[in-house]
Parts: structure tokens; sequence; C-alpha cells
């Protein structure tokens, strides 16, 4: 088996996650770890680069479906491939859990769960919000309902290689968001179905902000935009809500908080219940108008 983990200025935390790996359950000759660094400002210390069995430097930056394409295409010959993130860090049995979720059917992909550590969500009421939401990673629903093709998270994924076309990841439309969905449809195509394993879950050391999300939200847009035009009666429903942006639709901002008026209360040391409820508002409002402005900008790109 393989753990492929595209890596970009942040060794401190690649580093956490290569710990943990190299100390997991299943026995260290029964997987190889790939780390394809994506032209990062700085050298990698040693000490990253010396726990990994194979690290490749790109020489110019293009994003995570470029690295993951390069590690594939060197890959050893194996099983089965574990799609991490640099910065998603796995329990002791991550990877013995993951093979034995798809060892028990013919041909399917097993989702881990990705959470972020707690101290993350009691310093922000932002990431508190986030994490029961659906706009980054859609566990709330996968619990409940089981995962579906669209949740294929890179993050966190084992995919059995006979499953993986060559070049498998659109690195020229998706070169960051919508990849690992485009990869899904891609999965779901071949008949592989997605089953949710939540005993290899991981901890996701990514500290996220409003501002920061705001403008991955714009980005969203214009990749599900992208996804949308490729699949064009192909993908059925309006499962990213393009057609419905489309058609003129865009989140209002009446009578929302100004970015301003959200960060005097999130820095509140009290937040009553009102409070609260305009915060949720505010966030809710702002990401879903950010995603539909990428929408229509890319729209307009054609």
């Amino acid at each position: 088996m393989n753990v492929i983990i595209p890596s970009f200025n942040a060794f401190d935390v690649l580093r956490l996650t290569l710990v943990a790996l190299n100390n997991q359950t299943l026995q260290r000759d029964k997987y190889a770890i790939i780390v394809v660094d994506d032209s990062s400002s700085s050298s990698p210390p040693k000490n990253v680069v010396n726990d990994v069995d194979i690290w490749v430097s790109m020489p110019r930056h293009g994003g995570p479906s470029v690295c993951r394409n390069k590690a594939l295409s060197i890959a050893p010959e194996s099983y089965a491939t574990c799609f991490l993130g640099q910065d998603t860090v796995p329990k002791p049995d991550f990877l013995e859990n993951h093979l034995n979720a798809i060892s028990e059917k013919t041909l399917c992909a097993s989702l881990g769960g990705i959470y972020f550590p707690d101290k993350y969500i009691e310093e922000s009421p932002f990431m508190d919000w986030l994490e029961q939401q659906s706009y980054q990673f859609d566990y709330p629903n996968i619990a409940s309902a089981g995962p579906k093709w669209f949740h294929a998270y890179t993050s966190n994924l084992m995919v059995p290689n006979k499953a993986i076309s060559q070049e498998p990841f659109d690195w020229e439309t998706f070169p960051y968001l919508f990849e690992d969905v485009d990869f899904g449809f891609q999965l779901a195509q071949r008949g592989v179905e997605i089953v949710y394993t939540h005993s290899s879950s991981v901890l996701h050391y990514h500290r996220r902000t409003l501002s920061e999300f705001i403008k991955r939200q714009y980005l969203a847009g214009m990749a599900a935009y992208r996804f949308y035009k490729k699949y064009n009666g192909v993908v059925d429903g309006d499962i990213f809500a393009v057609k419905s942006i489309l058609s003129s639709y865009l989140p209002a901002l009446r009578d929302c908080l100004n970015f301003n008026q959200i960060q005097q209360i999130e820095k509140s040391k009290f937040i009553d219940s009102k409070m609260k409820y305009n915060l949720i508002s505010a966030y809710d409002k702002l990401l879903r108008h950010q995603y539909a402005k990428g929408v229509i900008h890319e729209r307009k790109q054609d």
C-alpha cells in the first residue's frame, strides 16, 4: 500500500503527520510513504525527509492535483493508495482500519473522518460553527446517511489501485478545490462505492479564520462552475447549486452583520444566545454569497 501526501510550506505540521504514520499498528514494511513537495519556499528539514520512503520536489508550484498524479506515476506497485493531507494527523490504527474496510467489499473506497482538534474549536466561534456545517467537510450528513461520490475527500481516503485511472486528477481544470469531487465522480463511473470508516479519523491541524474562508468560498464557487461545465448533462440534479445561482440567485446580505461587527462579537468573552444567532446567520450568508459570486465570476470568463 502507498500513502500519498502533497505538501506545501507546512513542514512543522507535516512532521506530526509523518511521526503518526511511522507509528501505525500495521507493519511498517506493508506501506510506503510518498511526499511530493509542491515547490515550498524553503528546504525541508532532514528529519522530515528521513521519515518518508520517497520524497519528490516539484520544480514549480502546481497544486495538489499535480502532486498526486506525480506520486501515483512513481509509486511502487501495490494493492491500494491512501490519500492524506499534510496537516491531517492519523491515529495508530488508521491504516489498518482503512485496509479492513476496503477488503470487506469487492470494489469500494474507504473515507475516514476529518475533525479539527478540540482546542481549535474552543478558541474560535467560527471554527465551532464550521465543524458542524458542510462548507468544507459534510460529516454531519455522512454520519447519518453515508457518503456519496462527492464526499471523496482526499485528505483521508483509501482507494484500491484497480479503481484509479492513469493521472486521475484533472490539474488543468481543478488545480485547487473540487479536484477530489472530480475524482469521486470518476470512481462512481467505475462503480466504486465509498464507505465511511469512522475508526480511521484524523485530526486536521489547520486553523480556519472567517476572512480566509471567505476567499476559499469564492474559489470554491469558481471550481463548482468548472465542474458544472465539464459534466453538464452528465451529473444529475443541481448538487452544487450552480444552476440556481446562474438563474439570478445571489444570497442577499440584507440585515447581515458586517465583518467588523462579526470580529467584535467573536472577541467577546461572553456570547449570549442572540449574539450567537446573529453570528451563525452572518457566517452562513457571507459564505453562500461569496460562493455565488465565484460561480458568477467564472461564468463571465466563458
